[in-house]
């Protein structure tokens, strides 16, 4: 994750839980679909953020030692308040960069929900992530793909077409090279996509800031742009039941570590 991303989350960790519920969706769906035979004992939680994932994988595997990382010392901060119910054990918490990040030890679950499309470069992250697996252990992700909010980039090319690459998500293809360069055995996948209602194209620029998903990377937008922008969307993508469609796309993997049966 690069600094001005890092940023732009740790700006957004107070009001993210409001504004983000497709995250919190997400991390819903991707826990749902972990496989409930082999309950896994070690547990590492990639991009934390405020602890949407990481609140879902204690209730589902309240046995497992969980460890859950971000890069945002803000977002890392919220995720512990929200945790901190005396419930269960709480997480080891740890504040960094994945890229960066040396493990005390192999996990037999690593997962991830809608934090790695903002990590780069991708293979080589996914190939850590694979390295620091217990034998037989699963990689679990949810990332946001291209074709995530194709309305709103479809507004910026129409009214700004040379400062139209904003929004930089992998595409689906290179998600799944990725995964097989690293090494990893596909289980299971599902290619998400629907499209959801705002109530105006500016209510959907302020949900994203409050998300720390707009705010680089530049060029950025001038006033009268974005106003061109606004009106553009509003006029072009009006959904239906009012307000403006939004439509979101989420890859979610999981793949298994080629050596063997996962660790007990």
């Amino acid at each position: 994750m690069s600094e001005a991303v890092r940023h732009r989350f740790e700006r957004a960790a107070a009001g993210y839980d409001q504004a983000g519920g497709v995250q919190a969706d997400v991390a819903r769906r991707l826990a749902a679909g972990l496989p409930q035979g082999a309950a896994p004992r070690t547990i590492l939680d990639v991009g934390c953020g405020t602890g949407n994932l990481t609140s879902e994988l204690r209730a589902r595997y309240p046995r497992a030692r969980l460890w859950a990382l971000d890069a945002a010392p803000a977002m890392l901060a919220a995720a512990q308040r929200r945790m901190a119910d005396g419930a269960a054990r709480e997480p080891v918490w740890i504040n960094a960069d994945v890229r960066a990040f040396e493990p005390p030890r192999a996990f037999d679950l690593i997962a991830s929900s809608a934090a790695l499309q903002w990590v780069r470069p991708l293979p080589a992250t996914l190939a850590r992530l694979a390295s620091w697996l217990a034998p037989g252990g699963m990689l679990a992700m949810a990332v946001m793909v291209d074709g995530t909010l194709a309305e709103l980039a479809a507004s910026r090319r129409a009214v700004a077409p040379d400062k139209a690459g904003a929004w930089p998500l992998p595409s689906a293809e290179h998600v799944m090279e990725s995964l097989s360069a690293a090494g990893l055995r596909l289980v299971a996948a599902e290619d998400r996509a629907w499209c959801e209602r705002a109530a105006s194209a500016a209510a959907l620029l302020d949900s994203l800031r409050a998300q720390g998903v707009t705010g680089g990377p530049p060029p950025s937008l001038n006033r009268r742009q974005l106003a061109d922008l606004t009106a553009h969307y509003d006029a072009a993508f009006a959904h239906d039941d009012g307000g403006v469609r939004v439509s979101w796309r989420v890859l979610s993997l999981q793949a298994e570590k080629r050596d063997g049966a996962m660790a007990r």
